[in-house]
């Protein structure tokens, strides 16, 4: 397991302390909690990323005109 030392804001950490304790979360209920906010970043990121390489491996269509890698290195 690793161990990550942050800076946040101080009004996020007051409220994410507040939200834990009214669920009357445990030990290591912050580092759960952190590790799955962490997961769908890098999730939602990938996707992203994925939209982006399927665009250059298929092309885009701009005003009629496909617009792929290949033409692009011509100009």
């Amino acid at each position: 397991m690793g161990v990550v030392t942050v800076t946040i804001d101080d009004e996020v950490e007051e409220r994410f302390r507040e939200k834990l304790k009214q669920q009357g979360a445990g030990k290591g209920a912050m580092g759960e909690a952190v590790s799955e906010a962490l997961e769908k970043w890098i999730n939602e990121n990938e996707s992203e990323k994925r939209d982006w390489e399927k665009i250059a491996e298929e092309g885009l269509e701009l005003g009629g005109e496909d617009f792929d890698r290949e033409k692009a290195n011509e100009r």
